[in-house]
């Protein structure tokens, strides 16, 4: 033990959860008898600390867990395991990022205990570059491959896993390049729990970049890759200077492409300093592809910091949360988290799992073999008390009805101006805490971009209508529909551009909602009609530059909402996946979807399925007869990674299938469903025995009664009697 001090903490308090575990959370057993306890008025701490979590009396889920059960419900059934970033853990925490400084010389001892606990760990940006790759030499000087390794020797199978952080200033020694191509990551890799992160400035010196003291050999050794500043005359008063980075958005979201292209099996991560763009920041990471976005209030980081900067500059943790809408992303938050309820209230404010800094460090000088394990122990029985108290069973229940206020004191705040007044009583008659004015873009919405839409391979979306303007959109049917009925409540006039293929039906249910519909009979180079069906639309808009597209190729909304409620719905009813089989068209479904279970369900194995004759996946062009799926041009939304396997369908077989289902099981599909299905089909053989598989059927068949029903049709364009 080093007796590291830990300002800001309640240091004993976290040295006696390292000795005593769980049984820490209680008052001294020999004080029960004779000692009477009540709550203390106190120091106030910070926002969070002063916000309460306050149950409802009637708890409909309680109830619910009772009848599961068969008995009523104890705070021993509440579920801790939480999916997060892509990895999976049996708690909702994570062990922050732990730098080359000296306080880190537990770091091997640390990896130990996160390893066998099976929680995620982050390794600090600048240890590869401080102690080197693959050892450090000294005790106080662990290589990054040193603390991987710890941590991979005790990890049990399906859980946890490593992210790797990487920072602008640190990104000429190409940490992510050497650990992706390392065989002593080749299991985490597989098992898909390697992570990047890409660390956007520093928690304890928010925009100001990392600051270290070194001694005057190690100086002399840094002096070529960072800036040294000897401060006093001393050589303990050397400041060897990092780089914060440069970010605007467009910067900020092309280095998260590259993240996601460059290392496609890795988990991409993105740590936020609390800076007043918070909000926006995150939005952009989150629909740029990462996984999850970390938030370090002020509280956060080591602490070690200009002081001035420690009390003073950047925001706290809860205001931080309160710019930042997850909207179902991974938020992750760190900023003096060392106890279960403080850690409730952040799941409260929308994080998925919180950040152990400073109290891991503690715990584990206090007991290098085990202290960490039982701060964790007493972590988690508070959680389970504290969720259970409130009428929930499982962590991620946890949401902004169960955090309330501390009464007037804080209202008198908000009424100054300061924040939102408190929303009126939800149904369980929690009190909800306060709300920002701004919670940034809301999911699926259309949203004004003029100031602030950025190329991003032309996926941006596109301005909101407005009153008696025209929308324009190329559909093959279905969605041409659903648009022909919104636009006729919201007074828009809407355009519909179809081709050949297109049902009859379906135009003339457009044209009953009052759509105008547009067919453009113009083959394109690849054998289809989108790229045709486009370029009227580009004319058409050049010529009335009103006219606003809602480009569903290239729409970040369309796979948002997939992401957020198709997959989400589909995992929450299903619980455990081994395949998913989707078409692709738009590609808005298969990107939201797949991107959701990379996240939460990484185990799953996704098959994308295309026509014969589109390009999306790889094909030769060749002519399609069945609208909906595959295309002769790749959407700009589309991202092949996330494919595990791909299957191509003649539509001969779809046609099979549509009527095979529907004389046996008396279901009417569409084209798309019936592809997806025989996809199914084919790749039966080669599905494990008890594998749970679901296949996502995007269209039913009563706009296919002329086509793919219709057996003079099949005849004709298949040759082949029904």
């Amino acid at each position: 033990m080093t007796q590291l001090t830990a300002p800001g903490l309640p240091e004993d308090t976290v040295r006696a959860r390292a000795r005593d575990g769980a049984a820490a959370v209680f008052p001294p057993l020999d004080s029960y008898g004779t000692a009477v306890f009540g709550a203390a008025a106190g120091p106030a701490g910070d926002e969070i600390d002063e916000l309460r979590l306050v149950p409802p009396v009637f708890m409909p889920g309680r109830l619910a867990k009772l009848i599961d059960l068969g008995r009523e419900p104890l705070y021993s059934d509440v579920r801790l395991d939480t999916a997060l970033g892509g990895f999976t853990a049996p708690l909702p925490v994570y062990l922050s990022a732990l730098g080359s400084t000296r306080v880190a010389g537990t770091s091997l001892a640390l990896s130990r205990q996160a390893g066998r606990l099976g929680i995620p760990m982050v390794v600090g940006e600048n240890v590869a570059p401080m102690n080197g790759f693959r050892g450090g030499g000294d005790d106080h000087r662990k290589g990054l491959l040193e603390r991987i390794q710890a941590y991979c020797e005790e990890l049990p199978d399906g859980v946890g896993g490593i992210c790797v952080q990487q920072s602008t200033e640190d990104a000429d020694s190409e940490v992510w390049n050497h650990v992706y191509s390392d065989p002593a990551v080749t299991g985490l890799l597989t098992s898909g729990r390697l992570g990047f992160e890409l660390k956007v400035g520093q928690g304890a010196k928010p925009g100001l970049g990392g600051l270290t003291m070194v001694s005057e050999t190690v100086a002399a050794d840094l002096a070529g890759q960072y800036a040294v500043e000897r401060l006093g005359p001393g050589a303990s008063s050397i400041l060897r200077c990092a780089s914060p980075g440069t970010f605007t958005d467009e910067i900020f979201r092309r280095q998260i492409q590259l993240m996601r292209n460059n290392y496609p099996r890795a988990r991409c991560w993105v740590k936020l300093f609390p800076g007043r763009d918070v909000g926006r920041a995150a939005a952009i990471a989150w629909d740029a592809g990462a996984h999850a976005v970390a938030v370090d209030g002020a509280e956060g980081g080591t602490g070690w910091a200009p002081t001035g900067f420690l009390g003073h500059v950047g925001l706290p943790l809860a205001e931080a949360l309160r710019r930042v809408d997850p909207a179902g992303r991974t938020l992750l938050a760190s900023g003096r988290v060392w106890d279960g309820i403080r850690a409730v209230k952040l799941l409260a404010l929308g994080a998925r799992a919180v950040g152990l800094g400073r109290a891991a460090l503690i715990a584990t000088d206090e007991d290098p073999e085990h202290g960490l394990e039982r701060l964790l122990d007493a972590m988690a029985l508070e959680l389970r008390m504290a969720v259970s108290a409130l009428g929930r069973y499982t962590a991620e229940e946890t949401g902004p009805k169960t955090c309330g206020s501390p009464g007037h004191d804080l209202r008198a705040h908000l009424r100054a101006g300061h924040r939102r007044p408190l929303r009126p009583a939800a149904e369980d008659g929690a009190r909800l805490g306060p709300l920002p004015e701004d919670r940034g873009p809301q999911p699926g919405r259309l949203r004004q971009t003029e100031d602030r839409a950025q190329p991003d391979r032309g996926r941006r979306a596109p301005r909101r209508p407005h009153a008696g303007a025209r929308v324009i959109e190329s559909s093959s049917g279905n969605l041409g529909i659903a648009l022909s009925s919104i636009c006729a409540t919201k007074g828009y006039r809407f355009t519909c551009v179809v081709d050949p293929n297109t049902n009859a039906t379906s135009i003339d249910h457009m044209r009953a909602l009052g759509a105008e519909v547009v067919v453009v009979d113009t083959v394109d180079a690849n054998g289809g009609f989108l790229q045709s069906r486009i370029a009227h639309i580009r004319r058409h808009i050049e010529a009335d530059p009103t006219v606003v597209w809602l480009n569903q190729y290239a729409n970040p909304a369309n796979p948002r909402a997939h992401y957020e409620q198709t997959a989400r719905t589909l995992l929450k009813e299903v619980q455990h996946l081994d395949y998913l089989f989707i078409g692709v068209g738009s590609t808005g479904t298969f990107v939201g979807c797949a991107q959701y279970l990379r996240e939460f369900s990484p185990h799953t194995r996704i098959v994308a399925v295309d026509a014969l004759g589109s390009i999306i996946l790889g094909a030769a062009p060749g002519p399609r007869r069945i609208p909906g799926l595959g295309a002769s041009r790749i959407p700009e939304l589309f991202e092949p990674g996330l494919a595990d396997d791909v299957v191509l369908v003649a539509e001969e077989d779809a046609v099979r299938e549509c009527r095979l289902l529907a004389r046996t099981h008396g279901l009417l599909t569409g084209g798309s469903t019936g592809s997806v299905l025989a996809a199914v089909r084919r790749r039966a053989d080669t599905i494990p025995a008890g594998s749970r598989v679901a296949a996502i059927s995007p269209d039913l068949g009563e706009r296919y009664l002329g086509t793919v029903y219709n057996n003079d049709w099949v005849e004709r364009n298949f040759g082949v009697r029904t």
